[in-house]
């Protein structure tokens, strides 16, 4: 099953809903380049990554690298809805604690301190894409 993203902006939060499989580190970099281009001048993203049906130690890997190049590149990005097989890897690699993980996406939008204005703006975006 290939990866599928769909994007949704809360005011400057950009949420990304991410479902199948990572199979390939060329998807990473267009997932990246679409939250860029829907963010505009916001650098904060929520990764929403229950819909993943499978993740490897190699795919953490690359996540990983985009992470630390993102971050020191300005973006703060948040994780949410890990399923129980990411948990594990994040654990096992050591590298949970860089993360900020939210159990859900309502506690993430909670925790972000968005205005109420922010959920309910008429001009809010949906993209979905298959890569």
């Amino acid at each position: 099953m290939r990866l599928t993203a769909e994007y949704r902006k809360i005011g400057p939060l950009v949420v990304a809903y991410l479902r199948g499989a990572i199979l390939f580190g060329d998807e990473v970099d267009v997932i990246g380049r679409q939250v860029s281009a829907i963010a505009g001048d916001s650098r904060d993203v929520l990764l929403h990554l229950g819909g993943l049906k499978e993740l490897r130690p190699g795919d953490l890997g690359t996540l990983w690298l985009k992470y630390v190049q993102a971050v020191a590149s300005g973006w703060k990005i948040k994780l949410c809805d890990l399923t129980i097989e990411a948990q594990r890897l994040l654990y096992e690699a050591g590298i949970e604690r860089a993360f900020v993980i939210y159990a859900t996406e309502q506690e993430a939008l909670a925790a972000s301190n968005l205005p109420f204005s922010a959920f309910s703006h008429p001009g809010e975006s949906s993209t979905a894409t298959s890569l």
